[in-house]
C-alpha cells in the first residue's frame, strides 16, 4: 500500500524535505543570477 509508506515518514521529515526544496529552488535562481551577473562583466 503506497498510503503506509507516508504513514511512516514523520511529519517533520517531510517539512524538512519541503524546505531543503525551497532552498534547493532559492540557491539554483542565485547561482542563475550570479552566472548572469558575471556574464555581463568584462572578465
Amino acid at each position: 500500500i503506497p498510503g503506509a509508506t507516508f504513514a511512516e515518514i514523520p511529519p517533520k521529515a517531510l517539512d524538512s524535505a519541503g524546505h531543503f526544496a525551497e532552498l534547493q529552488a532559492e540557491i539554483t535562481a542565485f547561482l542563475h543570477a550570479h552566472a548572469n551577473i558575471r556574464s555581463l562583466i568584462p572578465s
